[in-house]
């Protein structure tokens, strides 16, 4: 009897220290996973850093002129467009790759769980203690801290593994949509979209082991009492976080909906060339004398901003010399003030822009549509249109059209030839300079001046005259009515033009009397014009 006694204990002190080696072996597995995805996890932190800090750093001139960023401390520099497409995405698979090391980090916690529960308390407890100090571990092995520290570590994995991929992403899409590329916000989108899939996904698994759907039923029943506050806490909030960053994904941060999110570019008061001018040269752009600014064009090399889309940009005092504006969406664009001599212009959509003051001299303007531009004091001297150029319901009053002088174009080429050593560069300048010497802007040959305003002593075909400003006016206002409502972006941008005096009333009195749900949406959201 004795002996069996004995042959008994002998059993149970073995299996007891086989049961300690086994949860001996998962503490390991569970210390040795757990060591990989801290340094996983600060790495991913660091990576969002960088990203954090390159976003915010990104400035409108960059998204025009395409410059690269530069990485902060390793001081590389990548093309902008590469990486607003691309590190989302380099971004979305180094959460994802964290959050799988984190599911099977989970696992081999479950394991010593089970492992550990069958030990003596004390036992158990000294083991649980020996896990590695990583809140992502502390948190799922669910070690009995008091409550607040229960928050504090779910609060810490909560904020870093769930809301900063989300607010990034999504960060990336808002800060880009400046730029205007309805296909690279779409890419930026689903990248915003794959991740909250994963986080519903995932989470689940890494808090309990559970199907993604019965987890997610359980949280969101709140008739049913959940022990866990801290887990029902974490996956409401998780679930309203996924919910808010969709919102705004999908129908906030468009170009469609006016919002609090700025959607278009402001470059007031720039000088936007594809060169590094001297401070010199910039001064004498703004404030020399003509033939100082003359002298000062030779050095600037014109932006190529071909078919770019640059609605309702504000652009006002800047100064963007031989500018390729090819085909650019330039709708209701604010160019108050705006120096563009020499700028190809050709079919550029301008309806509804403000060049009020603009400078245009030697500009081309073959097929532009102006249509309700604002055109007043604008210098247009040797300014190119054609029958296709379009100016209805334009405000031609005060236009400016004197020449360049032979003598100023005969200084601009000695300092030309000073200063600009390419051939090929100082003979393009000149070529478009000498077409537009003693040559007086004019209006002729444009075929569309319907209804423009004019005082010009031979007004185009069909102009108005002073004295039939309340007639324009209405028929301005018709016009630009009408084009806010076919889309709540262009409504949004007309609300933006600016005011001068009682002038545009009649245009406020229409946008208010409009009966139209982009003009409405776009009044509730910016305010009343």
């Amino acid at each position: 009897m004795e002996m069996a006694w004995q042959k008994l204990k002998r059993s149970s002190r073995e299996r007891a220290k086989e049961a300690l080696q086994v949860a001996e072996k998962a503490l390991q597995a569970a210390n040795e996973a757990g060591s990989t995805v801290s340094n996983l996890y600060i790495t991913f932190l660091l990576m969002g850093v960088y990203i954090g800090v390159i976003i915010a750093s990104t400035t409108d001139r960059q998204l025009l002129l395409i410059s690269p960023v530069t990485v902060p401390l390793l001081n590389v520099q990548l093309p902008i467009l590469g990486f607003y497409i691309f590190v989302p995405w380099l971004f979305l698979l180094s959460h994802f790759n964290l959050l799988l090391q984190l599911f099977l980090l989970s696992d081999k916690l479950r394991v010593f769980a089970q492992a550990s529960a069958v030990l003596p308390a004390e036992e158990a407890e000294s083991l649980r203690k020996r896990l590695i100090n990583f809140p992502a571990v502390q948190m799922l092995a669910g070690l009995q801290y008091d409550r607040f520290i229960q928050w504090v570590l779910a609060l810490i994995v909560w904020i870093t593994v769930l809301v900063l991929p989300l607010a990034l992403l999504l960060w990336a899409q808002l800060r880009f949509l400046l730029y205007h590329d309805e296909y690279i916000t779409w890419v930026q989108r689903t990248a915003v979209l794959l991740d909250a899939l994963m986080l519903l996904l995932f989470w689940p698994r890494l808090v309990s082991g559970q199907g993604a759907l019965g987890w997610w039923i359980r949280r969101l029943a709140f008739w049913r009492r959940e022990r866990n506050s801290v887990k029902r806490g974490t996956g409401l909030a998780l679930g309203a976080v996924i919910l808010v960053t969709l919102t705004l994904s999908l129908l906030v941060a468009t170009f469609s909906y006016p919002t609090f999110f700025r959607r278009n570019l402001d470059l007031s008061e720039q000088i936007l060339t594809a060169n590094e001018l001297s401070a010199e040269v910039k001064h004498d752009l703004r404030k020399g004398t003509t033939q100082q600014q003359e002298q000062a064009l030779q050095k600037v090399q014109g932006l190529n901003l071909q078919n770019r889309d640059l609605r309702y940009a504000n652009l006002e005092q800047s100064i963007l010399p031989e500018a390729d504006l090819r085909g650019a969406q330039l709708q209701g664009a604010n160019l108050l003030m705006a120096q563009l001599q020499g700028a190809d212009l050709p079919g550029a959509q301008l309806q509804g822009a403000v060049l009020v003051g603009a400078q245009l001299q030697g500009a081309v303007l073959v097929g532009a549509q102006l249509q309700g531009a604002d055109l007043r004091q604008a210098s247009i001297g040797g300014t190119s249109f054609d029958e296709n150029t379009n100016l209805d319901l334009a405000d031609l009053r005060g236009l400016d059209l004197s020449a360049v002088t032979r003598k100023g174009y005969e200084e601009f080429q000695v300092n030309l030839e000073k200063e600009v050593d390419n051939q090929a560069i100082r003979k393009r300048i000149l070529e478009t300079l000498k077409q537009v010497v003693n040559k007086p802007g004019t209006l002729e040959g444009i075929k569309s001046t319907n209804k423009c305003l004019s005082d010009l002593k031979k007004p185009p075909s069909g102009c108005l005259t002073e004295k039939d400003i309340a007639k324009y006016r209405q028929a301005q206002s018709d016009y630009l009515v009408k084009l806010a409502c076919s889309d709540v972006a262009i409504a949004g941008g007309i609300l933006q033009r600016p005011a001068y005096g009682n002038e545009d009333s009649t245009l406020a009195a229409a946008l208010l009397n409009a009966n139209c749900e982009p003009v409405k949406t776009a009044i509730r959201k910016r305010g009343k014009p």
